[in-house]
């Protein structure tokens, strides 16, 4: 499964989306949004941003208004969306809650807390053949 599309909205970067190849490599001036695009990743794939902590007032730190939307689409067609929304003083996670994530990408600590029907969801299909 490879990702081959990538929206932001409400980045301190501003509003982008790039169309990613097999290989893709962001190059430009000091601070023109190349770690926010791989950051932005982490958080579709993880739900978080891990050098900044799980909780998501510390994922809203890649925000730059009151909403921060993350879009990511893989070659099989299939979408993965996180949205953030300011509330206050407190900050949401709106949308997809549990999404089913490759096992792959799990960190193994979560990965071994897993149980019942939570963890066979998070299992890749099984092939036939």
């Amino acid at each position: 499964m490879r990702i081959t599309n990538l929206r932001v909205s409400g980045s301190k970067t501003g509003k982008y989306s790039h169309e990613l190849g097999p290989v893709t490599v962001f190059s430009g001036p000091y601070a023109s949004g190349k770690t926010d695009r791989l950051n932005c990743i982490e958080v579709a794939l993880a739900g978080y941003c891990p050098k900044l902590g799980k909780r998501p007032g510390d994922t809203f730190r890649l925000a730059s208004g009151s909403q921060f939307k993350v879009d990511i689409e893989f070659d099989s067609g299939r979408k993965m969306a996180r949205e953030f929304v300011k509330q206050g003083e407190s900050v949401k996670q709106i949308g997809l809650k549990d999404p089913i994530v490759p096992v792959i990408m799990l960190d193994y600590r979560e990965f071994f807390a897993l149980s019942g029907p939570l963890w066979s969801r998070r299992l890749p299909p099984r092939r036939n053949g």
